[in-house]
């Protein structure tokens, strides 16, 4: 069986710390998590540390180091502010999103259902139109025919009451033929 390069694993290198009077004044402290209020806090100790003891150059510049790094991250606090305050307003507008149209789509999803929806309603629109048009139409072709049929009903009507005048003309007349005929029996 064949080894790797990939399969061996480096070996650990152990770190020497010196005694205190050789020591190289390295940290080896656990780090807290990386933050703004964390970089400010080590600043504040290293001030604290070096305030007023300065035993050569680097201590005076690692004390204005500190100071200045404090004066660069007050800016970059104000800004985290601003983001925190934005990014938790729009956690607010997504919770009312997700409460009014649920979970299944982002904004541009739903900007294109609404789009989908903007053009089938013109299309229902368009149908609706057309329909009361054929409606219109078949009404006013009701209405036509209705009126022929009242006008075709007048004249029968006319007709009617014509040879029922002219029927009754003739019983009027034959009633008084009939009775100037009879009248000499009286």
């Amino acid at each position: 069986m064949t080894t790797h390069a990939s399969d061996k694993k480096p070996a650990r290198v152990p770190t020497r710390v010196a005694p205190h009077p050789v020591g190289s004044g390295i940290s080896h402290r656990s780090l807290p998590p990386a933050s703004i209020d964390a970089i400010v806090e080590i600043c504040d100790h290293h001030v604290a540390r070096s305030a007023g003891r300065y035993a050569g150059p680097v201590s005076r510049h690692l004390f204005d180091m500190a100071n200045e790094v404090k004066g660069l991250l007050g800016p970059l606090k104000l800004e985290d502010t601003r983001r925190r305050a934005r990014v938790f307003h729009l956690e607010q507008m997504l919770r009312s999103w997700s409460e009014v149209f649920g979970d299944g789509g982002s904004p541009g999803e739903m900007a294109q259902r609404m789009q989908e929806q903007d053009e089938e309603i013109d299309s229902l629109k368009q149908q609706l139109l057309d329909e009361r048009e054929a409606t219109r139409r078949m009404e006013g072709d009701c209405r036509q025919t209705l009126a022929q049929h009242l006008r075709a009903h007048q004249d029968e009507l006319l007709r009617l009451e014509a040879r029922h005048a002219s029927e009754l003309r003739q019983l009027q007349e034959s009633f008084q033929a009939s009775m100037s005929a009879h009248s000499g029996f009286v």
